[in-house]
């Protein structure tokens, strides 16, 4: 399966190859927007709510479908 948005394509498997409980890290703009366009598809995708972490930055987390976790990330305008 291929997920693509804006020039950025995951891959995503469940080949058991690759069965390592992968985190992948992406950085981003816009993600509060991203979500609602997430929650007005009404999928049944696993996904945090997007929230301001510590380190000064929006991050919001999906599981997909096998497993691995898609986190991403935003910096927040200083």
């Amino acid at each position: 399966m291929q997920i693509s948005r804006n020039g950025l394509s995951l891959h995503l498997s469940e080949n058991k190859r690759f069965e390592t409980g992968v985190i992948a890290f992406v950085e981003c703009k816009a993600l509060n927007q991203f979500y609602t366009d997430l929650m007005n598809r009404k999928s049944t995708i696993d996904l945090s709510k997007p929230e301001i972490t510590n380190w000064q930055t929006i991050q919001m987390e999906i599981e997909d479908p096998f497993g691995n976790l898609l986190r991403f990330n935003e910096a927040l305008a200083e």
